[in-house]
């Protein structure tokens, strides 16, 4: 891979930071029009490294895969990590975007590639699932507490209306990332189903979690992905982990080894 054009790239919420392979530093905001400026002043053959900041990434890096540009997007953690060992205390989008720029050209970096459209809707249907189960546990431990007490019964029925619209909800959330995965990834769906004591919800969250598995070649990286050495969830929420552990409670290498032969099938 030719490093000669590396780019660095410091994002926030309203703007990011430029590095260039002259050194030189530019801001642009976040809007189209900036993107646009920003496309213009990339040179030939050049690779945007930036880091994964939650949301505010996606948009720059989907821009500039849609227009050929190559683009690595870099876990934070190891950002960090080569920050501190290269001894620099003062932090700025500035210095964070040399920083980036250099971790480009020093460190093997991946390619970026868009997560597959169904998959990402898919995600977004499960985190909002999510939201929505949380929400729907707190209204129970409230409606309990409100017929203990005696309250009136009014209110205790408007708390129970939300339950119901909630759980109406989940159920409609849940079948949309069903029918989504089992069309875009029938195969892969298929296999792990067909691993003795996975089922739908259970193959459905392994893909989601996983990003239908990619960059994973053994269950020890998927164990690392998606758990710390504590056991405690890492890459997924407390509740994703609760419901992964209530289907395999003990949720073994040999497990997620079948999973990742399922996911290379």
């Amino acid at each position: 891979m030719n490093k000669e054009n590396i780019i660095g790239i410091d994002i926030s919420k309203q703007s990011f930071d430029v590095s260039d392979h002259n050194a030189k530093h530019q801001v642009y905001t976040q809007d189209l029009d900036a993107f646009k400026k920003f496309l213009k002043a990339i040179p030939k053959d050049s690779i945007c490294v930036m880091e994964a900041t939650g949301i505010y990434h996606l948009q720059l890096a989907n821009f500039l895969y849609a227009n050929n540009i190559r683009v690595a997007v870099i876990n934070p953690l190891r950002i960090k990590r080569f920050i501190q060992m290269h001894l620099k205390r003062n932090k700025t989008d500035k210095s964070d975007a040399k920083m980036i720029r250099l971790y480009g050209i020093n460190q093997d970096i991946e390619l970026y590639k868009p997560i597959d459209p169904d998959l990402q809707q898919s995600k977004d249907n499960y985190q909002t699932m999510e939201q929505f189960i949380n929400i729907r546990a707190s209204l129970k431990n409230k409606l309990e507490e409100l017929k203990c007490k005696k309250s009136d019964s009014k209110l205790i029925q408007v708390v129970d209306n939300q339950i119901h619209n909630l759980t109406e909800s989940i159920q409609e959330l849940e079948t949309e990332i069903t029918t989504l995965i089992s069309k875009s990834h029938a195969q892969l769906f298929s296999n792990l189903k067909s691993i003795a004591g996975i089922g739908t919800r259970t193959a459905t969250i392994l893909i989601i979690s996983s990003n239908a598995f990619q960059h994973f070649d053994s269950a020890k990286q998927l164990s690392s992905f998606l758990f710390s050495p504590m056991g405690h969830p890492r890459n997924i929420s407390e509740l994703t982990c609760k419901v992964l552990l209530a289907h395999h409670p003990c949720l073994t290498v040999s497990i997620l080894s079948a999973s990742i032969q399922a996911g290379c099938k």
